[in-house]
């Protein structure tokens, strides 16, 4: 198979998602959203990210295995099913973060993630205390940049995730909250920023 037709397939493929406009049968033009993914530093490791791709090209199969029954349990989703059906048992068994940090793609979702969201304003907060899931803290950087007085103690980064061993000037209290019996290690936040949850 020509390489052309890879390429051209996958134009097709992110025409659909809308990632790019469909101009003619065989011409794609850039579109907003193209402009802005092309503007973002992060968005090289973006390729990497190809979980709801791959649990979208095997929810069809999933729902015929299944007879049809929906919702997915936990850890039995479209997700885990490609993995099962492609002999990987051990990782069909895991969730979606598990299975990038399995694989060695969790650093690059953390990477993507820089700057997708949007920063902090400068309001009145009480004791910020908080945060789940992706990237690698910058909100409450954000936060700390715009209020220097508080502490590490104030701010507290709470994810899953192997590749973050530390994040300067906040306290890094790692959960893996799929896990059966793993109780919540932040207790008392008075806000909650969930901006990265997924």
């Amino acid at each position: 198979m020509r390489l052309y037709s890879h390429v051209e397939d996958t134009l097709y493929a992110i025409s659909g998602l809308g990632f790019v406009d469909t101009t003619s049968d065989d011409l794609y033009s850039a579109n907003t959203i193209t402009k802005l993914l092309a503007a973002m530093p992060s968005t090289e490791h973006g390729a990497l990210i190809s979980e709801a791709l791959l649990g979208a090209a095997f929810l069809m199969r999933k729902l015929k295995a299944d007879n049809f029954k929906y919702p997915f349990k936990e850890l039995d989703t479209p997700y885990q099913y490609a993995y099962q059906l492609m002999g990987q048992e051990e990782l069909s068994k895991q969730h979606t973060y598990s299975i990038m940090a399995a694989e060695g793609r969790l650093d690059s979702f953390n990477h993507f993630m820089v700057g997708k969201i949007m920063k902090a304003s400068k309001r009145c907060f009480l004791s910020y205390h908080g945060r789940y899931c992706g990237g690698r803290g910058e909100p409450l950087l954000d936060i700390k940049a715009a209020y220097p007085e508080l502490q590490a103690s104030d701010l507290a980064v709470q994810a899953f995730n192997q590749d973050i061993i530390e994040v300067s000037g906040v306290t890094l209290a790692t959960w893996n909250y799929k896990e059966e019996n793993s109780p919540q290690p932040v207790k008392g936040a008075l806000i909650h920023h969930l901006a990265y949850s997924s």
